[in-house]
């Protein structure tokens, strides 16, 4: 169990550092402080993938991925936001 909550929450900050980037051409990493001033981790996922990300009977998007960004989002006593995108737009839309 804790071995995939440790999994988890490697794809979780992977999914942040790279939602992160972006074109500027600095060297500056300023994520962090954009995250802060906001309040809010936005995680970017698909809705669709069974049993990370996917909508219960009572269309709540539920799954192992969605525990974990809310998990690390409390610790980081930070908003959660969940924006849906299809697996393909998903790099394109962070960017």
């Amino acid at each position: 169990m804790l071995k995939k909550w440790l999994i988890g929450l490697a794809l979780v900050t992977a999914g942040v550092v790279l939602t992160a980037c972006g074109n500027k051409q600095t060297n500056a990493d300023d994520s962090w402080e954009k995250v802060k001033d906001k309040q809010e981790l936005t995680v970017v996922t698909s809705g669709t993938l069974f049993p990370s990300s996917y909508y219960d009977d009572e269309n709540k998007l539920v799954g192992y991925d969605v525990d974990v960004a809310k998990a690390v989002a409390k610790k980081l006593d930070l908003k959660i936001k969940f924006k849906e995108y299809n697996v393909d737009g998903q790099v394109t839309a962070v960017n």
